[in-house]
C-alpha cells in the first residue's frame, strides 16, 4: 500500500508492505495421538515467516532556497519453527515425568534414539524464533545560494533482534554403550541394538550378570525356548568372554533339528 500527498510546498508519502508464508513438513503419521517424525534433522512441524515494512517521507519546502526533507521507516521480520507435537505435552502423557515438558518451549515430544538407527520423537534446534526490529530514520536540510548548493544532514537506524532457540529443549534420549563398538560396521550394529533392547528403560543400571534379560523374544525363538538366538548368545560373550556361563542356553544356529532357518534362531512365521 502506497499513499502520496503533495501541495505547494510539501510532499508526503506513506508506504505498507505485509507477506506471511507457512508451511509444514511431513510426517511418518500418527500413534495414539501422536504425530511421529522421521528423525530429529528433517524438522517435521509448522514454520511460519512473517514480514512487515512502513514508511514515512514528508519534504517541506521553508522558502525558495530552503528544503526539509524528512524519511522514517519500520520493517518487522518474524520467522518461526516449531515441533510437530508442540504444545502436546507428549512427554507428560507418556509418563516420562514432570521435569520433560517443564515449559511451552519444552511441550513437545524428546527426541529418542537407538545405536545407529534413526530417532523418534521431535526436532532438534526447535522451537525457533527469530524476531528482527528495524528503525531507520534520516532528515536533511537543502540550503541553495546562487550557484551553490548546500545539503546536511544525518540518518540513525536502531535494531532490536531476539532470538530462542535450544538444542534440545525437551531434552534427548541415546542408547548404546561404549563396548559396544566395532570395527564391523553390522556387528556394531547389532550390540547398539542389543544393548538398546536389554532393560533399555529400567530404572536400574544395565547388567548382563545374567541372560535373564536375554531369554525372551526377539532373542529366543518361541518354538524352542531352551535355546538362544546368535544376537543374544554375542551379546553374553561380548561381556564375559568366550567361556559360556552356566546359566546361558546355547545357540539355536548350533542344535542338530532346531526350529529356524537363520543364524539369529528365529522361527519362521506360520502361514
Amino acid at each position: 500500500m502506497k499513499r502520496e500527498t503533495e501541495r505547494a510546498d510539501a510532499h508526503l508519502q506513506i508506504g505498507a508492505s505485509s507477506e506471511t508464508v507457512s508451511v509444514e513438513a511431513q510426517t511418518l503419521g500418527s500413534a495414539n495421538g501422536l504425530q511421529i517424525s522421521g528423525g530429529r534433522y528433517i524438522f517435521a512441524g509448522p514454520a511460519a515467516d512473517a514480514a512487515q515494512q512502513y514508511a514515512f517521507g514528508f519534504t517541506h519546502s521553508l522558502n525558495q532556497n530552503l528544503i526539509l526533507d524528512l524519511r522514517a521507516a519500520f520493517t518487522r521480520i518474524n520467522k518461526l519453527s516449531l515441533p510437530l507435537s508442540y504444545g502436546s505435552i507428549a512427554d507428560t502423557k507418556l509418563a516420562f515425568g514432570p521435569n520433560m515438558n517443564f515449559n511451552a518451549l519444552s511441550s513437545f515430544l524428546t527426541p529418542i534414539q537407538f545405536g545407529p538407527f534413526n530417532d523418534i520423537g521431535d526436532g532438534a534446534y526447535v522451537p525457533l524464533q527469530d524476531i528482527d526490529n528495524t528503525f531507520q530514520y534520516a532528515a536533511t536540510v537543502s540550503y541553495t545560494k546562487g550557484n551553490h548548493n548546500i545539503k546536511i544532514g544525518g540518518s540513525f537506524i536502531r535494531r532490536q533482534a531476539r532470538n530462542v532457540q535450544s538444542a534440545f529443549a525437551a531434552g534427548r534420549y541415546g542408547f548404546g554403550l561404549a563396548r559396544d563398538s566395532s570395527p564391523d560396521h553390522k556387528t556394531q550394529q547389532d550390540n547398539q541394538l542389543a544393548s538398546s533392547l536389554t532393560d533399555a528403560f529400567s530404572l536400574a543400571r544395565r547388567n548382563y550378570t545374567s541372560n535373564a534379560g536375554l531369554k525372551n523374544a526377539p532373542f529366543v525363538s518361541v518354538y524352542n525356548p531352551n535355546c538362544q538366538s546368535s544376537l543374544a548368545v554375542a551379546i553374553e560373550t561380548r561381556v564375559h568372554g568366550p567361556g559360556k556361563t552356566a546359566t546361558q542356553n546355547p545357540d539355536c544356529a548350533t542344535m542338530p533339528g532346531a526350529n529356524t532357518t537363520c543364524a539369529q534362531g528365529l522361527p519362521v512365521p506360520a502361514a
